[in-house]
């Protein structure tokens, strides 16, 4: 059974951090059945405007679920 398409964001400066969070999205997306579109938001205004100054942050559908440390495969 599919979940509904969701939207995760991470946004975050290029660097260690950002890409562990994006490698451990990736994988954790792997692990489920569903449809996901990954997008990352380097560009500083954007991380701003979305309401968020510490990085890596982690969006889905437009909520943050973590913000200025990288998240578990797990989380």
């Amino acid at each position: 059974m599919k979940r509904k398409n969701m939207i995760i964001k991470v946004a975050g400066l290029p660097g260690i951090k950002t890409q562990q969070t994006l490698m451990n999205t990736e994988e954790a997306l792997a692990l489920f059945p569903t449809e996901a579109e990954v997008e990352w938001i380097s560009d500083i205004y954007k991380i701003t405007k979305l309401g968020t100054v510490k990085t890596p942050s982690l969006f889905i559908n437009d909520e943050l679920k973590t913000s200025g440390r990288i998240p578990s495969v797990h989380e």
